[in-house]
């Protein structure tokens, strides 16, 4: 189910710790006292008749018996003496103790809506408890404890959530909030997991509308879960079979700009392309108010339209000219364009071509001149090589000894 031990929370618990230390002691001081004492809780009906005729016995000594059925390995009992304190001593701070110690003997048993019912208990009635986290925590480790596989139920997962997020609100500083904040990020994606199963449910059946909502809720509610990306490339098939062009490039250029490198992504350009559509946001588009992005260009100004992915990202489709599929490899990853289906002319491939060999000047600025976003004087980034066997060979070089013997002679060339 999950990577975390069910009981690993109960490790090393200082206050457990604590309650049975003080119980030792305790014991050690009953066993000199001269008042007498049966254990009410071993079993024996001779001595539960006995103190049974005795309403009144001390709040630590039925605290003691309950602890020495813990030890004893006997949580049944030891309940029932927790429960004794509550009912005759409900004021006292064993009665706190007792509430502590039922719960956790609850949850050692896999009892959890008992710890869960003991637990809440005690924050109503002791809230500012030095307890209180760990009765928190308790509550969260029994939700935690009881997830399902994601196409079941996860009304539990819900609780844990909530319950983990209180934890971390409500004690930002005590020990359990480090583990919180790790259990809640599976949790979450275990949530995300639902609802994204939900939605390819309603898509599979062709509920494009309710799938959409689904996804939406996964990119706005999870957006540090594993699921998002898909999230978002479903809405733009989603909302490419309802017909809503402007969404699905806005869906598919979010998921570009915050997943440049996703596979996603190259999935959901290559939809679009198909449409003769491209990924551009649509700034009323309630996705933008939720999902990050990033598309602001040097003047502070929003850059609504998201390049292609990487050359060996795009279709294959989109590749079949050469000449364009060398253009497109000279695209720095954050070079945008006016059309990303748009030919690029042979010249500009010869002049990066030339460029890249160490050829004049002049040809590198005539390859800025025919790439797009070029034309206004801005240099092309170094990243822009093309794909050596997607371009016109290079001329041929001068033959003869004068390539690899230096000639410091008189002699024109023409005299050779």
């Amino acid at each position: 189910m999950s990577a975390f031990s069910k009981r690993s929370a109960l490790d090393g618990i200082p206050s457990l710790a604590k309650y049975v230390l003080l119980a030792g002691v305790a014991l050690s001081v009953a066993g000199c006292s001269s008042l007498p004492f049966s254990d009410r809780f071993s079993g024996d009906d001779n001595e539960t008749a006995e103190i049974e005729d005795v309403p009144d016995v001390p709040a630590d000594k039925i605290l003691n018996a309950g602890i020495r059925q813990m030890n004893l390995g006997d949580p049944k009992k030891a309940q029932k003496a927790f429960a004794e304190i509550e009912k005759q001593h409900p004021f006292s701070q064993e009665a706190q103790r007792s509430l502590v110690l039922s719960a956790f003997t609850h949850f050692e048993e896999g009892e959890y809506d008992e710890t869960v019912a003991k637990a809440t208990r005690f924050l109503q009635l002791y809230p500012g408890n030095k307890d209180s986290a760990y009765m928190q925590f308790l509550i969260a480790e029994s939700y935690f404890n009881q997830v399902n596989n994601v196409s079941l139920d996860q009304s539990d997962t819900q609780k844990g959530i909530q319950a983990y997020e209180d934890l971390v609100r409500l004690y930002p500083d005590s020990e359990y909030t480090e583990a919180s904040k790790r259990k809640l990020v599976f949790m979450k994606d275990q949530m995300a997991g639902k609802e994204m199963e939900i939605g390819r449910y309603y898509q599979e059946r062709s509920q494009h509308l309710a799938a959409v909502n689904r996804f939406q809720t996964v990119a706005q509610s999870f957006q540090t879960t594993r699921h998002v990306e898909e999230a978002l490339y479903r809405m733009t098939e989603s909302y490419l079979a309802l017909g809503v062009a402007s969404e699905a490039q806005t869906a598919a250029a979010l998921l570009g700009y915050n997943y440049p490198d996703s596979q996603w992504y190259r999935d959901a350009f290559g939809l679009l392309t198909g449409k003769n559509l491209q990924p551009e946001v649509n700034r009323s588009s309630r996705l933008t108010r939720f999902i990050p992005f990033v598309g602001d260009d040097d003047d502070g100004n929003r850059n609504t339209r998201r390049s292609s992915p990487s050359v060996n990202a795009v279709p294959a489709s989109i590749n079949a000219d050469p000449i364009q599929a060398a253009a497109q490899s000279t695209r720095a990853p954050g070079l945008e364009e006016a059309n990303v289906n748009s030919q690029v002319p042979a010249a500009a491939a010869d002049a990066v071509d030339g460029a890249v060999d160490g050829a004049s000047e002049a040809a590198a600025s005539a390859a800025q001149s025919a790439v797009p976003g070029a034309a206004d004087g801005e240099a092309l980034p170094a990243a822009q090589a093309p794909v050596a066997s997607a371009v016109e060979p290079e001329p041929e070089k001068k033959s003869g000894i004068r390539r690899f013997i230096p000639f410091v002679g008189d002699k024109k060339d023409d005299d050779i």
